[in-house]
């Protein structure tokens, strides 16, 4: 048996090297589809599909509150944590819970940036966390801290490190456990390095420990619904009994309105996930589109083949040949194909999906450790290596179907070729590749398009040469910073070389990259006149802030230093609150009402004009601009603008660590430039775009490639039959006219298919799309242009080679 399956593949490798063209063709469409299949399947799969590596992770929610007055996410604190916890029927086990931060470690091994979660003691049970070396912490330890087997190594070397003190943000602590290596912790991107209770987090002391969120594992046989409703029911009391006595009236009343909710977990913690996994599903769409394309150009290149290989396999079956082996043979030159198609594949994927990882790490801001590995798993290369091997097995189908399921005498016979001898299956294959071409062309085009008005909200800010950074605190520095810090700031930046001017916000353009809620403030006249309350965008701002990004003031002041804290409250208005507020255009010298805890009447000095703000895809909300230095327990992480002139953008960033050094009390991390940052937001609609265009591409290329396959074959075959034509008297424009015809009876019912395809295929992408409607018009002609165009062009080589067929070379052939 052995040898005899040496002697088929010899034979199929012989088979396929004298047919190179064909070969490589098929290897060359299955190993670009396979590998993008491959590529988005891993990225879904690490980004969406994947679950926490705990016990039972479908049980694990995530509980958090949500200010619904100012659209942000609240405190949950212990002493209301555990009185819930004595009384709640819904969880099994419950931990407070922080994670995702940087911290700064000191060791005597060197200075550390570290990835962290804050917990309570009872998380390590919920996740069923294992030790590689000494013990959890439990509610008496406030200076001790577990940290991951990856980060001992790189602290301790080959020492325990049990028992050794680091200082975490300036705090010294004692390494108490190391966790076993493989656990990952809840965090998306790995395993966290370091474990610490909430005692550790920075702040002012004393204060009531506190956390932004709770993790729960539901008992047995209680869903979600149910545990929001007993929560939901039950917090309201607890939370008014247990509320910490010294906090400020503003921070009671803010916990007071809170709304709790609880999320699975994914959903709660795995940013990437919420962010990327629609669109992540939405490339596998295209990609099984892509997928189908090439999967019919294969049927059709080796439907095309088989024909033109009847005569030979009529020979062996008329000498005696098994037509079972002859199955055999043309199977196993599709398994061959595949196999290589498929060692391919791989590393096509494996570079994409890398390729994608970095781009998507630079564009979430972070650190690779909070981004998963993604690469091509063994569950995903199997799926993949079977469907490889399916499709190789179909393509000997297919063949084995054309070779020796029709009479002998019929194909010892020469006859008349034309396209209907490729059969209604494969021009159906045809029709059916341009009609999923045209499919992804409109949706790249939509994506495209979408990417392009998103871009166009805001022009102004890409094309100005403004670098700027958050300015962290330095660790262990948590006293407020006096306004004559920010002066300094501002005038040093300023000042430096490179440099033509600077100022300072609290979150412009932190906006932008926002995919959740954005944080309001609510305002209405102070005056008594008839007016709406409105929720706007709040902000923070440094004098000069508006002149460094040009941004027109239209009516009144700017802000100045002298708004200080000691000075009467005031603001500016963009031009769309000053309209809803002041219709009488009369808003300067006029007040405002903040709503809420504070209820304190602001001047208006000013009206400056409306600007993309907020989101790309909400560009011009409302927004009231306050003086920084009026609120400056908000203003402790401002972003820090500098306006380059022409010099290099080398010098501003040098001279900018030089004064926030000499200045001292923060840390700079990366620095970006505002174009840069405009790129980055837009990062998921560029990577839609650019991907779907890429499928849309090779798809179009695919489709290009059956419809010369076909006609290249139609002409061959039809080679005596032009040859009497042009002999009798035919124009050459005649012969090529019928080869086009034949182009076009595939191109017309394609495009027809293709229209209604896409009108279907845009309206399930509505949510991803932004200033373009899914049925656009325009979108389906140039498609339906673009697809036209590339059939005629892929018809128009074989019918020129059809007008030059000479007439006697051709009659004599028979």
């Amino acid at each position: 048996m052995w040898d005899a399956l040496r002697l088929d593949v010899r034979h199929s490798f012989r088979s396929l090297r004298r047919a190179p063209t064909f070969s490589l063709i098929v290897i060359l469409t299955l190993t670009v589809a396979v590998g993008a299949t491959t590529a988005v399947g891993s990225l879904l799969n690490a980004l969406v599909l994947r679950k926490p590596a705990v016990p039972n992770p479908e049980q694990l929610v995530a509980v958090s509150a949500l200010d619904p007055l100012e659209n942000v996410s609240g405190w949950l604190y212990a002493d209301t944590f555990k009185a819930y916890l004595g009384t709640q029927r819904s969880f099994a086990q419950m931990s407070m819970y922080a994670g995702g931060r940087l911290v700064h470690v000191e060791a005597r091994s060197g200075a550390f940036e570290a990835s962290t979660e804050t917990v309570s003691p009872t998380y390590f049970d919920l996740v069923g966390a294992r030790l590689s070396a000494g013990r959890f912490f439990s509610d008496a330890d406030d200076a001790a801290v577990v940290i991951s087997e990856g980060f001992r190594r790189r602290l301790f070397g080959s020492g325990s490190g049990v028992g050794q003190t680091i200082t975490v943000n300036a705090v010294p602590t004692t390494v108490i456990g190391v966790t076993a290596d493989g656990f990952q912790g809840l965090q998306h991107g790995g395993p966290p390095d370091i474990i610490q209770p909430f005692a550790l987090i920075p702040g002012d002391r004393p204060r009531p420990l506190r956390s932004s969120s709770v993790v729960g594992r539901l008992a047995t046989g209680v869903s979600i619904d149910a545990a929001r409703d007993e929560l939901r029911a039950r917090w309201p009391r607890i939370q008014s009994a247990t509320l910490p006595s010294a906090l400020p009236e503003r921070d009671r009343e803010a916990l007071l309105r809170q709304r709790p909710e609880v999320a699975p977990l994914e959903t709660a913690y795995w940013a990437v996930s919420s962010r990327y996994g629609t669109t992540l599903v939405v490339l596998q769409g295209l990609v099984a589109m892509l997928l189908a394309v090439a999967a019919a150009n294969l049927a059709g290149l080796t439907l095309a083949r088989s024909l033109t290989r009847r005569h030979q396999f009529a020979v062996r079956l008329a000498l005696g040949g098994s037509a079972a082996r002859v199955c055999w043979q043309l199977l196993l030159d599709g398994i061959l194909l595949s196999a290589v198609a498929f060692a391919g594949a791989v590393p096509l994927a494996w570079a994409i999906v890398q390729a994608v990882r970095e781009s998507l790490v630079a564009g979430l801001f972070t650190s690779s450790r909070w981004f998963p590995d993604v690469a091509p798993d063994a569950g995903v290369l199997a799926a993949t290596a079977l469907l490889t091997l399916v499709i190789g097995l179909a393509m000997g189908v297919v063949a084995a179907w054309q070779s020796v399921t029709v009479r002998v005498d019929q194909c010892l016979r020469r006859g008349r070729g034309s396209i209907e001898s490729f059969g209604r299956f494969g021009r159906g294959l045809l029709v059916a590749q341009v009609a999923l071409s045209m499919t992804c062309l409109v949706g790249a085009g939509l994506f495209t398009a979408t990417l392009a008005r998103l871009r166009a909200n805001d022009t102004s800010l890409q094309s100005q040469r403004i670098v700027f950074t958050r300015a962290y605190r330095e660790p262990g520095d948590q006293a407020l910073l006096p306004p004559e810090y920010y002066r300094a700031l501002v005038a040093d930046l300023g000042h430096m070389p490179g440099a033509e001017a600077a100022a300072l916000s609290v979150y412009y353009p932190t906006y932008f990259h926002t995919s959740g809620p954005l944080p309001t403030e609510h305002y209405t006249r102070a005056d008594g006149a008839a007016a709406p309350e409105i929720a706007v965008l709040p902000e923070r701002v440094s004098p000069g802030f508006f002149d460094l990004f040009r941004l027109p003031r239209l009516q009144g002041r700017d802000i100045s230093w002298d708004d200080g804290p000691a000075t009467p409250a005031v603001a500016l208005l963009s031009a769309s609150v000053a309209r809803v507020l002041f219709p009488a255009g009369d808003a300067v010298g006029r007040y405002i009402r903040l709503a809420g805890p504070e209820r304190r009447d602001i001047e208006v000095i000013g009206v400056v004009a409306d600007a993309p703000y907020g989101r790309l895809d909400d560009p011009r909300p409302f927004v009231v601009f306050r003086p920084m230095l009026q609120d400056l327990a908000r203003s402790q992480f401002p972003m820090a603008y500098v306006r380059a002139s022409s010099g290099d953008l080398a010098t501003v960033h040098d001279g900018y660590r030089r004064v926030i050094k000499a200045l001292g009390h923060r840390l700079l991390r990366d620095f970006m430039t505002t174009s840069e940052y405009v790129d980055n937001a837009l990062l998921r609609q560029r990577f839609t775009a650019g991907l779907a265009t890429f499928v849309a591409a090779i798809t179009i290329l695919l489709a290009c490639m059956g419809v010369y396959g076909l006609l290249a074959y139609s002409v061959a075959a039809r080679v005596r039959e032009i040859g009497v034509r042009l002999a009798l008297g035919a124009a050459r424009g005649t012969v090529i006219w019928m080869i086009m015809r034949d182009g076009l009876a595939i191109a017309v019912p394609g495009v027809l298919v293709g229209t209604a395809c896409a009108w279907s295929a845009a309206r399930l992408v509505r949510a991803q799309l932004y200033g373009i409607a899914p049925g656009d018009p325009r979108m389906l002609l140039i498609a339906a242009a673009v697809s036209l165009a590339t059939v005629l062009a892929a018809s128009w080589l074989p019918a020129l080679r059809a007008s030059r067929v000479a007439p006697v070379e051709a009659l004599r052939e028979e």
